[in-house]
């Protein structure tokens, strides 16, 4: 049935070109495919934030804070992250950002990991204080390898957050190595390095970080659309005798 719908269309969108290459497997007929990210808006997601009153709301003032951002499902991989904070400074907390089915579980992971002073978990969080989460972080972290673009990752590097990131689908695509961050292998010591990397990541790393996220600007990502729209409105049009 999608592989049907693929072969129909004038032309298929994709995040990134990891999805691109696993739809041409399945549908190796379709017209065209491009590859057109999600956007930001980068005034909103900015270096220059100030989230120091989310260190203060979670009492982590005098502490190195990584930053995990995502629905809390089960496939989301958080539990790496938790185990792998095992094998960080004691000096070192997450918080963890967002809301889900996967919740209790993890709560009742970090407790048994003896982590409760060391890992925030903050609930459903209101839109508007989304970028100050981020930029009460000194780097961020995603283990999940389901993502088919990772938007947090750019959310955290408009931030000026190197990303910790699993060297996995969509993820790798965005995440140069000791370039804007650090990947990791789907296991404790690994990405408890690249966590470890990214917290002590100099100034060069945090400016590569945001000057990967402007390239995704709601400007750029529009204006791709609208051309390809365009295109495809044209070229209906020629098959249709310029009707």
């Amino acid at each position: 049935y999608c592989r049907s719908i693929l072969h129909r269309s004038d032309a298929v969108i994709t995040p990134t070109d990891a999805v691109g290459r696993e739809l041409l497997e399945r549908a190796p007929q379709i017209r065209r495919i491009e590859t057109i990210p999600l956007g930001i808006d980068h005034e909103r997601f900015n270096p220059g934030l100030d989230g120091s009153i989310m260190r203060r709301r979670h009492g982590l003032e005098d502490r190195k804070v990584l930053v995990h951002v995502s629905r809390l499902s089960y496939e989301k991989n958080i539990e790496l992250v938790l185990r792998s904070m095992r094998l960080m400074d004691d000096d070192t907390s997450l918080i963890v950002v967002g809301t889900g089915p996967a919740e209790s579980m993890l709560k009742g992971m970090a407790s048994d990991l003896g982590l409760d002073d060391r890992v925030v978990f903050t609930g459903f969080v209101p839109n508007e204080e989304l970028p100050l989460y981020y930029a009460a972080g000194d780097a961020s972290v995603l283990a999940s390898k389901f993502e088919t673009q990772g938007l947090v990752v750019i959310e955290a590097m408009a931030c000026g957050l190197p990303v910790a990131a699993i060297d996995y689908r969509a993820l790798r695509e965005t995440v140069e190595d000791g370039r804007n961050g650090y990947l990791f292998v789907d296991d404790e010591e690994s990405c408890a390095e690249a966590m470890r990397r990214c917290l002590d990541a100099d100034d060069e790393v945090r400016t590569n970080a945001r000057a990967t996220a402007e390239r995704f600007s709601l400007d750029m990502t529009s204006s791709r659309l609208l051309d390809l729209y365009q295109w495809a409105i044209d070229s209906k049009r020629k098959r249709l005798g310029g009707a």
